[in-house]
């Protein structure tokens, strides 16, 4: 048979797939009605999934799980007028807080076409129809995060954090000084934090500069948090970039931008791996805190 256009990735996985579910161990027979080419990439794939309700995700379900920080630069292309009709076809809490963001008022549902169309615009400007499902992902260390919301990858960076901060606690002599910390953490991050205390450190960072630290606990939020994401980018930085997507737009385009730039650290392995070690850690102790 004359090959023509090459199948791309993902039309190919989901080939596979199908294959998979119709003609099980034998889905290599089918494959001689492909073009040879396109028949040797479906045969060559390490897939063994027969479920294919992925391919039928639509474009609200793409969308329900993406940070509205994401959508909110496509829809300021938008004129005043479209741009309320598009927020009000968004998923609901999407809606909302891009109308919070926005400072938009809030307007019906438009009809189910137009509706339609717009998800199917933003998800195109998304270029979600290139990003391969969670159900798809290859297999790697974090693979799982990409199903984790935004709040439950906060709490983990926010304990990552605490790692620094046992550091830089160790050097404290002050009482007053440690009183004012630990006033500002929560029960989970105080038991973690002890945790960390315990343990000697594998991974040299600079140390967190409370000098200037007034005692504002928001302050201090801030700059634990943003320690533990540079500790969470450079723990994926050995991810393949399908999974980064999910995790990236999860959470929202700030913490995103800072993760990228630890993406592209080039810390030596042995970093690498301690740090993978400090979040499969954190992750243990939040799977602990679940259990009745």
């Amino acid at each position: 048979m004359v090959s023509g256009a090459v199948m791309d990735p993902n039309t190919t996985k989901l080939l596979r797939v199908l294959l998979n579910a119709y003609y099980g161990s034998n889905f290599a027979t089918a494959c001689r009605f492909l073009p040879e080419e396109d028949a040797e990439r479906v045969k060559s794939l390490n897939v063994q999934s027969t479920d294919f309700s992925f391919a039928l995700k639509n474009p609200e379900e793409w969308l329900d799980k993406i940070h509205y920080s994401w959508l909110a630069p496509i829809l300021a292309k938008y004129s005043p007028v479209i741009r309320s009709l598009a927020v009000a076809s968004l998923p609901d809490y999407q809606s909302s807080c891009i109308r919070h963001y926005m400072s938009l008022d809030k307007e019906p549902p438009p009809s189910k076409i137009a509706k339609s169309y717009f998800l199917n615009e933003i998800c195109s400007q998304m270029g979600v129809k290139d990003v391969i499902p969670e159900q798809q992902l290859p297999e790697s260390t974090f693979r799982f995060l990409a199903e984790w919301d935004k709040e439950s990858l906060c709490k983990l960076i926010d304990l990552l954090s605490m790692y620094d901060l046992a550091e830089k606690l160790k050097h404290i002599v002050d009482r007053r000084r440690l009183r004012d910390i630990y006033a500002c953490l929560n029960k989970e991050h105080l038991d973690y934090l002890r945790i960390c205390m315990h343990k000697k450190e594998k991974v040299a960072s600079p140390s967190i500069n409370l000098d200037q630290w007034k005692g504002d606990p928001k302050e201090l939020e801030h700059l634990l948090h943003r320690r533990g994401l540079v500790r969470f980018g450079k723990a994926l930085s050995t991810e393949p970039p399908e999974v980064l997507w999910h995790i990236l737009h999860r959470l929202d385009t700030g913490r995103s931008a800072i993760i990228k730039i630890c993406l592209q650290g080039n810390e030596p392995p042995a970093v690498v791996h301690a740090l993978k070690q400090q979040v499969q850690s954190v992750i243990e102790y939040l799977d602990t805190k679940k259990k009745p």
